[in-house]
């Protein structure tokens, strides 16, 4: 569904390996823990949504089902592909990500098909790629409806790489040649740029530079009434806690 369980530990590596092992427990484990993930009681957990931010945390019993379902709304999953022997190639395109040169490949297929069983894995997979297309299309849009440009944005970008040629890469293209021309979302996406270095600082635990970047967001005056300003805002507010 999109959900991933992380477990966060600050025990020695030997430690926590023997637990995972005696537990036979699954999911990845993070070891040395996280500035963000710090507790005085045990157990705890916390909620990511897909956009990185903590949206939730306490016991782990008190995790509501209903709350993760509210969060994993919109979450649209890369399809993973298994076709038959004969169309392996582009399989491997399809998992890559390379859906342009994918369908190219099976519908070379389809005009020489080696079964009835490749012509129909064929077609369907050429049906599910496009389907996929579109549903990032309507989820670049939803983005959008928030104000949420540089999310939308990276979603059409990568539209427009992966189906090159195709029709949705097309409608990506033209989304974000006439949000350029619109001074409001160029702002947004302007402003997007600066918060996209700030988070990849705050990964890095470089604070000081990361509310560099920030504070040009919050700072001047061209960028009031933005939510990409409301968004920096609150991380500004969360990184100078560390400074």
């Amino acid at each position: 569904r999109g959900l991933t369980i992380i477990g966060v530990s600050d025990e020695a590596s030997a430690k926590v390996k023997s637990f995972v092992e005696q537990n036979g427990i699954k999911y990845t484990i993070g070891i040395k823990g996280a500035d963000e993930y710090k507790t005085s009681a045990i157990p705890r957990a916390w909620l990511v949504s897909p956009k990185g931010e903590i949206v939730w945390e306490g016991h782990p019993g008190d995790l509501k089902e209903p709350l993760i379902e509210e969060h994993l709304k919109g979450v649209k999953l890369t399809p993973t592909f298994s076709l038959p022997k004969d169309l392996k190639s582009a399989e491997k395109e399809l998992n890559a990500g390379k859906f342009s040169d994918a369908i190219k490949a099976l519908e070379t297929h389809l005009k020489k098909p080696k079964s009835s069983e490749t012509e129909s894995a064929a077609k369907e997979t050429i049906e599910k790629v496009k389907a996929y297309g579109a549903s990032r299309l309507q989820q670049a849009e939803e983005y959008a409806k928030e104000r949420e440009y540089g999310e939308a944005a990276e979603v059409l970008k990568g539209l427009e790489k992966s189906f090159k040629g195709l029709e949705a890469s097309e409608k990506a293209r033209e989304t974000l040649t006439a949000w350029k021309k619109d001074e409001k979302i160029k702002l947004e996406l302007d402003g997007s740029a600066f918060l996209e270095k700030a988070e990849a600082h705050i990964q890095a635990k470089q604070y000081k530079n990361a509310a560099g970047f920030l504070l040009q967001i919050t700072k001047p005056k061209k960028f009031e009434g933005t939510k990409v300003r409301e968004i920096a805002a609150k991380k500004l507010a969360a990184v100078e806690r560390k400074l």
